[in-house]
């Protein structure tokens, strides 16, 4: 093997040793593990990347294990790209399908599902604009007194409130709310769902009084909602378990995700569909001893949010970028679907 190249195999195989045992990579264990090398070859092979700053030496007698520098060049260059398995495929398509009803907990069930496969905190947004129009209403029955109201937002969001009567709901009645809030509603910009054209719906739905009120308060938060910027947080506890974070670097790490303002910046920030960003590459102080995982989802007309997986630099890049990837198709494809659905 040509030394360049053997060198970079050097580099990854400490870099996928380092991620799964999390302890310094010696150059008998390399030596092992890649077959037909000296350890003496290994040990120059370590110290030339050590050299270019490719590899740290924690301690003096100790192993290497990788700099950001290393990670870095892994993820451009040398980690091996696979597919997720067919059957866990399968297992996220019926997990998230069993919530599509429901936009708005589809997301975040979906952001609790890539946190426990992950391990890791995930963040997620949902694509939101502040002169957002709405072009379609739906209402699903779920029950004998109650249904599910979803507004359709360009461009291309959606927001969705479960409503309860206190009465038992006929299809007739429940067609009659279909019918006047589309009226109402369609073509007119979320942000003007105000207190006023809430009570021109009250008038409307005069003869449904008794029963319309739940249904009022749905539409007035759903609107205020899809007018806004929408950041969503899952699984941060999970990031206690990691032992790479020294506590300033965790108290820090947990601070910034506390602020959904600066989170949500930071994936803006983002400009392609997979983005990898480690350490110091974040430009903040409190996440140089982390790493964002951002995938990019579309819904329909050009429309999009992220999802994000943050954790320590040690992490599996080459089995997050798979799963967030697949996440993030699976999300889009859902939520077009339910767009059609709910178009006027």
């Amino acid at each position: 093997m040509e030394p360049k190249k053997r060198r970079l195999a050097v580099l990854a195989a400490i870099i996928e040793h380092y991620v799964e045992y999390g302890e310094p990579v010696g150059s008998k264990t390399l030596a092992e593990l890649l077959g037909g090398v000296s350890s003496a070859t290994v040990r120059n092979d370590m110290a030339a990347l050590a050299e270019g700053g490719y590899l740290d030496q924690p301690h003096t007698s100790a192993g290497r294990i990788p700099s950001q520098r290393g990670y870095r060049m892994y993820v451009d260059q040398l980690m091996r790209h696979r597919a997720l398995p067919e059957d866990l495929t399968r297992y996220i398509d019926l997990e998230l399908s069993g919530y599509s009803m429901d936009p708005d907990r589809f997301l975040s069930h979906a952001a609790q599902m890539l946190s426990g496969m992950t391990h890791m905190a995930v963040v997620t947004t949902a694509p939101s604009a502040e002169d957002a129009c709405i072009t379609g209403v739906e209402l699903m029955r779920t029950g004998r007194s109650s249904c599910l109201i979803i507004l359709m937002l360009s461009p291309a969001v959606l927001k969705s409130r479960m409503c309860r009567f206190n009465a038992e709901l006929t299809d007739g009645e429940l067609d009659t709310f279909r019918h006047v809030l589309r009226s109402e509603l369609c073509s007119r910009r979320a942000s003007e769902i105000n207190l006023r054209a809430i009570n021109r719906l009250r008038e409307r739905l005069s003869e449904l009084s008794d029963i319309a009120e739940p249904l009022l308060t749905a539409v007035r938060e759903a609107a205020r909602e899809g007018s806004s910027a929408q950041v969503m947080l899952d699984g941060q506890a999970r990031l206690l378990a990691h032992s790479d974070f020294d506590d300033r670097a965790l108290r820090g790490l947990l601070s910034f995700l506390s602020d959904r303002e600066r989170l949500g910046r930071l994936l803006s920030d983002c400009h392609q569909s997979l983005n990898v960003c480690i350490g110091t590459e974040l430009g903040h102080d409190e996440l140089s001893q982390a790493s964002i995982i951002a995938s990019r989802y579309r819904s329909g007309h050009g429309a999009s949010g992220w999802m994000g997986v943050i954790g320590p630099t040690r992490m599996n890049y080459s089995g997050i970028i798979p799963c967030i990837e697949y996440f993030s198709s699976a999300v889009g494809r859902i939520m077009s679907a339910l767009e059609c659905d709910a178009r006027c």
